[in-house]
């Protein structure tokens, strides 16, 4: 079976990840004009679309760009990340039942999970909670919408989870078996934070209480679930890079692999793990030892 995320983008100095920001998912952005912060996406006129503070989403959604610069957030929503930019959704449609704005954080990713969705809601900035620039997190809130459920099933605002009030940012979740997990990604360079970002958060639905928190450095961008494992990287720019095997039940990390640079994107097939790098060949590490307590990544040559 193939697990794969998309390719988000190179990382950026400290001096331009701010600036680079606003207009983070605007098409105009990928096309490289220099005023990609004041164009928005188009939306064709439908009797299906819903709005919520700045986001539009169409019935059917409108497809993504083609775009090759991708942003380390896996989201579904293109346009700039600020309050009063315009957002539309590219991502899975939207069930009736899936609010588009809850509180002035808007829709940004929704996955289809066994039962339902998953969906994850974010301030924009100039919203509620933070700022171009500004050193504040985000808000941020994750919502279970059961298939025959027309209210979200549970709720949970994440940033008071995060390890801290600053310089973090939730730059990917997954939920499995009932067990939701996201990064507190260093918004920049690590010591901002004092080094105590990047962390992997495995919140258990049933219980409304946080499992465990890995070592931080752990993931910033993309990661996988795998089986038992989680699979993560962490890098930036004059940053050591590696890629982890993170143990699903406790958040050790169980293996790990240095990486020339920052991992972009992550494919398991098979008993193949494909890491893409930047401006390389991606790396190839074939899994072993999963079923035990020791698994391993042993290069690809």
């Amino acid at each position: 079976m193939l697990h794969r995320n998309t390719r988000p983008h190179r990382p950026m100095t400290a001096a331009t990840i701010s600036l680079v920001a606003a207009s983070l998912f605007s098409t105009a952005a990928m096309a490289g004009d220099n005023n990609a912060s004041q164009h928005a996406p188009t939306v064709e006129p439908s009797e299906g679309v819903r709005r919520g503070g700045s986001l539009v989403v169409a019935d059917p959604p409108q497809q993504p760009s083609d775009r090759a610069f991708v942003p380390r957030m896996r989201t579904h929503v293109e346009g700039p990340l600020t309050a009063d930019g315009q957002r539309v959704w590219v991502g899975p449609p939207v069930p009736r039942s899936v609010a588009i704005e809850v509180d002035g954080r808007e829709l940004f990713l929704l996955d289809p999970v066994e039962g339902g969705h998953v969906a994850l809601y974010r301030d924009p900035y100039g919203g509620k909670s933070c700022t171009l620039g500004g050193r504040e997190n985000c808000r941020f809130l994750a919502r279970f919408y059961a298939d025959d459920e027309e209210a979200p099933r549970w709720s949970v605002d994440l940033e008071p989870l995060m390890t801290g009030p600053r310089n973090l940012e939730l730059q990917d979740l997954r939920y499995a078996d009932g067990v939701l997990y996201f990064n507190d990604a260093c918004a920049s360079y690590s010591v901002q934070a004092k080094g105590k970002c990047s962390s992997l958060i495995a919140w258990d639905s049933a219980t409304q209480k946080v499992l465990w928190r890995s070592k931080p450095l752990t993931s910033n961008g993309r990661f996988l679930v795998h089986g038992e494992l989680l699979i993560s990287g962490y890098g930036f720019t004059d940053e050591p890079d590696w890629v982890f095997l993170v143990s699903r039940k406790d958040g050790r990390v169980l293996a790990k692999r240095r990486l020339k640079k920052a991992h972009e994107t992550l494919a398991v097939e098979g008993d193949i793990l494909e890491v893409g790098v930047y401006d390389s060949p991606p790396k190839r590490f074939r899994l072993v030892g999963l079923d035990g307590k020791r698994p391993r990544m042993q290069p690809i040559r």
